[in-house]
């Protein structure tokens, strides 16, 4: 039985390119489904085509878009000779991320994210029980696909990097080691997507900088001398239809300054739970 009809516009080797233009009946499209030509050559079908409905279509003007709710255990320590004073709560937050894909490998990034809420005294002798925060993050990069069986399906291996930055905002008390403090730096990342089966797909990400660059409202810090950021993420995504897709993923984050001052060490650690949907333009 017919499930929806559409349009090739592009064959090469290993894979098409084509897009639903009607669906008359209510199946998704899954993977190993059949397309039928009509008699028309593909030549023919696509120089009928207005070139306005060409440009729109083709390749390179495509991309993804994805938002997120985040509720994040996170939790912000400064170690001041033997002491830790340390802070931690659950809060709230959003992300963004766009993707848009400028060929069938390369690919350039926007991201950008915010956690709000009240942490409060874990650990430590600290002057304030309880601080607010309003942190977030901004990415900016670009990045290379490894396709091994083509865009559309199998697993797909992605290379990337670029600029990022890491705020903690949290309410200033400087003798908690409480301020605006940021992680900055460029960064490099390694992440991918594998399919479990035609709904279902499974992805994870790994990103560090290697040279960070720590800078703080707060004094008494002095010079870092060893830094380090690091993000982790692993989840799974449902195809909801052709466009849209339902996400859930576990992040891990962490940002650290160690110091030769009476201030030892400076540290924050997010684990947020991430649920938000994608969607393909």
């Amino acid at each position: 039985p017919v499930i929806a009809k559409g349009k090739v516009f592009n064959v090469s080797r290993n894979q098409s390119l084509g897009m639903i233009k009607i669906y008359v009946d209510d199946r998704k499209i899954r993977m190993g489904d059949w397309v039928a030509l009509t008699t028309k050559t593909l030549k023919q079908s696509f120089e009928e085509m207005p070139y306005a409905e060409v440009k729109a279509n083709s390749f390179g003007k495509l991309g993804l878009i994805s938002l997120n709710l985040e509720y994040s255990s996170a939790a912000a320590t400064t170690k001041v000779e033997d002491e830790n004073k340390k802070v931690g709560n659950t809060i709230w937050g959003f992300s963004g991320k766009v993707e848009g894909w400028v060929t069938r490998s390369y690919f350039g990034i926007f991201e950008y994210g915010k956690r709000i809420g009240t942490l409060k005294k874990t650990d430590g002798d600290l002057e304030s029980d309880s601080t607010n925060v309003n942190n977030s993050s901004m990415k900016i990069g670009g990045g290379y696909k490894f396709l091994p069986l083509g865009f559309f399906l199998g697993p797909q291996v992605d290379f990337y990097g670029g600029w990022a930055s890491y705020n903690y905002s949290l309410t200033e008390e400087e003798a908690d080691g409480h301020g605006d403090q940021t992680f900055s730096g460029f960064y490099l990342g390694v992440g991918g997507n594998m399919p479990i089966n035609s709904d279902f797909r499974f992805f994870g990400r790994v990103e560090l900088i290697p040279f960070v660059d720590f800078d703080s409202d707060v004094g008494g810090y002095g010079t870092a001398k060893k830094k380090s950021s690091m993000l982790i993420e692993v989840g799974g995504r449902y195809q909801y239809n052709p466009l849209y897709s339902i996400d859930a993923s576990l992040e891990v984050m962490s940002n650290r300054a160690q110091f030769s001052s009476d201030v030892r060490e400076v540290s924050y650690q997010d684990t947020a739970l991430k649920m938000g949907i994608s969607f393909t333009f």
